[in-house]
């Protein structure tokens, strides 16, 4: 029995583990956003379609919050190495589902308005230069996504109270600020330019980057907002 706890407690096989948990999370992941692999598949991703992609493109929020709601509980439970992982992403999805829905249901709407906005002026001749202010609109949309989805998943908030929190940590950490930006650039660079498929490659090498830069925040927003209220 000794020798069976020391096994398990070496870091090669932490490690393994860590390294497979993330890979059983990433075919699970997969499998909630099937209905978005088969339209990439079937479906051309164009202005003509985007009544149906901005509906569809809602799945991706619930399938991201069981993702981070994966990683967050391995985060929060180091030493349990025996936890099925299906099960926990499964119990994450659905636990999360009603919340992720919703805050995903008011990004996707507000992204696929913007994209409109950005092909409708870049055909512009006389308003082209209007594209510009769109596309920074899209990215602040993107950036707050994240924030509020990370609070999202570990705590119960207001969409106002999240997006408000989510501004003020983003004003006192600028540099998790950039290190985010930069890992959402680099991650929609390689799904443009390498192909759309490469959501499905990437996309829980992208979550655990950002989130191991916004674990912080979650401290942050449980000092200030849910121990404070306790208290009072």
């Amino acid at each position: 029995m000794v020798e069976n706890k020391q096994f398990t407690e070496g870091k090669l096989y932490v490690l393994s583990k860590n390294i497979s948990d993330l890979f059983i999370w990433h075919i699970c992941f997969c499998l909630a956003i099937a209905p978005v692999f088969l339209c990439l598949l079937f479906l051309e991703f164009s202005m003509r379609n985007v009544l149906i992609w901005a509906p569809i493109s809602i799945l991706l929020a619930p399938a991201f919050s069981a993702e981070i709601s994966c990683m967050l509980y391995k985060n929060d439970n180091p030493k349990d190495l025996f936890k099925g992982q299906v099960v926990l992403f499964w119990q994450s999805y659905k636990k999360n589902f009603v919340d992720a829905i919703k805050l995903g249901a008011i990004f996707c709407t507000i992204i696929a308005i913007v994209i409109v906005d950005i092909a409708k002026f870049q055909t512009s001749e006389t308003y082209g230069f209007l594209s510009w202010f769109f596309i920074i609109l899209l990215a602040l949309a993107l950036i707050f996504a994240i924030y509020m989805g990370i609070i999202n998943v570990k705590f119960k908030f207001r969409i106002r109270d999240m997006a408000v929190m989510s501004l003020s940590y983003m004003l006192l950490n600028i540099i998790a600020l950039v290190k985010v930006i930069s890992f959402t650039v680099l991650f929609i660079a390689v799904v443009f330019y390498l192909g759309n498929m490469w959501l499905f490659i990437v996309s829980t090498f992208y979550i655990y980057a950002v989130l191991h830069e916004l674990l912080p925040m979650l401290d942050w927003v449980n000092a200030n907002f849910i121990a404070k209220k306790e208290a009072a």
